[in-house]
């Protein structure tokens, strides 16, 4: 019964995502959290309060933050994530792309092999991959037909490095 959002990125925009009910809980994967909507912002205390709240409810009922961590991954499964940043030096650095990711999904039925295209039309040396958690057989064959490495989710940083043919220092 809780909306689900995406927004721009920025806890302005996360914190505008609640709308005049306000915001549950917001996140931006590499910076923190807000889950007080009277704190419009990713807030460490606040996020320590909810914590703190959520043991003490947790060790009343006989049960620590673990258990019912384990809990929910048995009832909803476990969704992992990592990020990979790779500066380009130098002049060139911020107008060449050496290398592309896309989601075979994308929002509005857009498809990332799309977007891939229009980056190796526009930067024929870069290295492109497909990532999908999806299982559509039609959808599969098509991104296998494009010649496009395409990874399943998840994806482990080894595995999209290697696909990508980078190297990080």
């Amino acid at each position: 019964g809780v909306a689900c959002a995406t927004t721009l990125t920025g806890f302005k925009w996360i914190a505008r995502a609640g709308g005049p009910r306000g915001l549950a809980f917001g996140y931006e994967e590499a910076l923190g959290f807000a889950v007080d909507p009277f704190v419009a912002d990713k807030d460490g205390l606040s996020a320590a309060l909810c914590l703190a709240r959520l043991a003490h409810e947790l060790a009343a009922r006989g049960q620590t933050l673990l258990e019912r961590l384990d809990e929910l991954e048995t009832a909803f499964g476990v969704h992992a994530t990592s990020a990979l940043s790779v500066r380009a030096p130098g002049v060139d650095g911020a107008t060449r792309i050496d290398a592309a990711l896309s989601d075979l999904r994308l929002r509005e039925g857009d498809s990332g092999l799309t977007a891939l295209r229009e980056v190796q039309a526009q930067q024929p040396w870069a290295s492109v991959v497909l990532v999908t958690g999806d299982t559509a057989p039609d959808r599969i064959r098509e991104a296998e037909a494009a010649g496009v490495p395409l990874l399943h989710k998840p994806v482990a940083v080894a595995q999209l490095l290697a696909a990508l043919k980078l190297r990080v220092p």
